[in-house]
């Protein structure tokens, strides 16, 4: 902290050094807590930059760290899991993508460049930052926070993408650890893809919804707003819309829960085989799925 650095500093400077010398630990403590609030904030000043320059380093380093530290957890887990073969079936797990940032944090990033506002947050604790920096977003008007916003909801987009193909690299990921893990000696090779599972079929709202951030006018309606008032705009427009009008994103509703109830079948019949194949490596690993016979299919019960 601040208040630590100046009481090493405080110790090399003789004058007080004399003051210090042959009392305890506690009156020690005393001395230079003194001193310390005897200063004013220009001679305190030096030590809290110094503080915050040392904290963005620290924060650097800890960054790292947390990085460093679950690839090692993650080797000693294959090694546990995996004694004969050590960290040779090692599959990298996929890296999560950091969250959008808000219109505010953006805000703040952008408002920390600016060179009035360094200089009135210079010197200052991480509480008088932040309190200095929410009084000028609440000064702002809609007008002036919107390329913030505009910003976040760009970055959002981005991030939702992101989010899809990790969510898929994560399912496979963990299919290869499962493979791995009950079929140390086949593995994915003989098993074969864990089947992904179909994505489910949007509702008609959600094609509106779709449909109508294509609109300028309703583009227009929505820029800048959160997420509340956007679903409340869109939810307006949904409810105004008599039945003839909601028909098209009905029937297309119908097209795509159908080719999702085909895509469904398909997706159950080859995770029951995948299941299957595992169940036998397991039985006879030695053998694999050389032994495999196809298991008869039950035959549909009659109808009433």
């Amino acid at each position: 902290t601040s208040y630590s650095l100046f009481c090493a500093n405080a110790k090399t400077k003789p004058q007080i050094q004399n003051e210090l010398r042959g009392k305890s630990l506690t009156e020690r403590s005393q001395i230079l807590s003194k001193h310390w609030e005897s200063m004013n904030e220009e001679q305190k000043r030096p030590y809290q930059e110094q503080q915050s320059k040392l904290q963005l380093m620290y924060e650097t380093e800890m960054k790292k760290y947390r990085t460093d530290l679950a690839e090692w957890k993650r080797r000693i887990s294959y090694i546990q899991h995996f004694p004969q073969h050590g960290t040779s079936l090692m599959v990298k797990e996929p890296t999560k993508p950091k969250r959008f940032p808000t219109s505010y944090s953006l805000f703040c990033a952008d408002a920390k460049t600016k060179a009035h506002i360094r200089e009135e947050l210079s010197g200052k604790t991480l509480s008088e930052r932040s309190q200095i920096l929410s009084k000028l977003w609440e000064s702002m008007n809609e007008e002036q926070k919107l390329p913030y916003k505009e910003q976040q909801s760009k970055l959002r987009s981005s991030y939702e993408k992101e989010m899809e193909k990790y969510r898929a690299d994560l399912a496979e990921w963990k299919s290869q650890i499962t493979c791995a893990q009950h079929l140390p000696h086949h593995g994915v090779n003989q098993v074969g893809k864990e089947p992904t599972k179909p994505k489910r079929f949007p509702t008609s709202y959600s094609l509106f919804c779709a449909n109508a951030k294509t609109k300028p006018q309703i583009q227009n309606e929505l820029r800048g707003k959160s997420l509340t008032e956007r679903s409340q705009i869109l939810s307006k427009h949904w409810e105004s819309m008599n039945e003839e009008q909601k028909r098209p994103y009905q029937e297309q509703q119908s097209k795509l829960q159908l080719m999702y109830e085909t895509e469904m079948k398909k997706y159950r019949t080859d995770l029951a085989e995948w299941k299957r194949r595992i169940s036998y490596i397991q039985h006879f690993p030695q053998h694999g799925t050389s032994l495999m016979v196809k298991e008869p299919t039950k035959p549909k019960r009659f109808p009433t």
